[in-house]
């Protein structure tokens, strides 16, 4: 198993660390804070950019200040790829933009014109979630 530290980013004092982990299974995005962790392969990641800020906003965890950290539009800054996570049915490039207000993640799936941009609470909640939350938003998604 390759473990490929990306990038790290600050929420409430916590660090959230980055990586792209690579097992005989596959491509993973590991998201991790001190606490807890989460590892989204490509197609729970294209499930994730479907979703708006509003709806991680309710998640479970989610911190109070997330509704506020999340501006209407995409914020515009450097960008730089930090990888791409992908398999036979998906495929997302993450990128970290650095504006002048804060640090975003950017995943974009690019064969579906979708994406998010993620602040570093976000990743925080994210990370305390369940992997059966990513199969129920494939799953929504799939029958609407």
């Amino acid at each position: 198993m390759n473990h490929i530290p990306l990038t790290e980013l600050t929420a409430d004092s916590h660090t959230i660390e980055l990586s792209r982990v690579e097992t005989p299974k596959g491509e993973r995005l590991e998201i991790k804070t001190p606490t807890s962790s989460i590892r989204l392969d490509a197609v729970a990641l294209e499930a994730l950019t479907w979703q708006d800020n509003e709806t991680l906003a309710t998640l479970p965890d989610a911190g109070t200040d997330q509704v506020t950290s999340v501006p209407d539009a995409p914020e515009q800054g450097e960008r730089t790829q930090l990888t791409v996570i992908s398999n036979e049915f998906g495929f997302v490039v993450v990128y970290e933009t650095l504006t002048e207000m804060s640090v975003r993640i950017d995943l974009e799936a690019e064969k579906q014109d979708e994406s998010i941009q993620l602040c570093p609470s976000e990743l925080k909640t994210l990370a305390q979630q369940e992997q059966n939350l990513f199969t129920q938003w494939v799953q929504t998604d799939l029958n609407e």
